[in-house]
């Protein structure tokens, strides 16, 4: 899957995963704690994906995929730059696949393990 579009595509629903981890552990003992640390992880990852959306909208980009962004990049900035950038794209990417896997949904925001449960975003 193309890095951009996986990025793009993966932070709505880790957000929406989260937030059902959330619903789902009001009964718990030690809800506040868990609480506490899941809506912070909500927090910061709604900040990056409003933050890459203001970054790619300031290149006059929307929903590039790695090559249309590379490319772009390469005719505005530096080839170090291009390559900075890029790879903080391909660090996001890593760490959202690790977290999917971890909060057990696919990038469609489905439980992964084969039950039915639906986007309703």
């Amino acid at each position: 899957m193309d890095v951009a579009a996986f990025v793009f595509g993966v932070l709505p629903a880790a957000l929406y995963a989260l937030d059902n981890y959330q619903r789902l552990l009001k009964p718990a003992k030690n809800y506040m704690e868990y609480s506490i640390v899941l809506q912070q992880m909500q927090s910061h990852i709604y900040l990056q994906q409003e933050q890459l959306n203001a970054t790619m909208a300031t290149l006059g980009l929307d929903n590039p995929t790695a090559a249309q962004l590379r490319d772009h990049l390469r005719a505005v900035y530096t080839e170090d730059k291009c390559e900075r950038f890029m790879t903080i794209l391909e660090r996001m990417k890593d760490l959202l696949e690790r977290m999917m896997e971890k909060l057990d949904v696919d990038v469609h925001g489905k439980v992964s393990t084969g039950t039915a449960t639906t986007r309703q975003r």
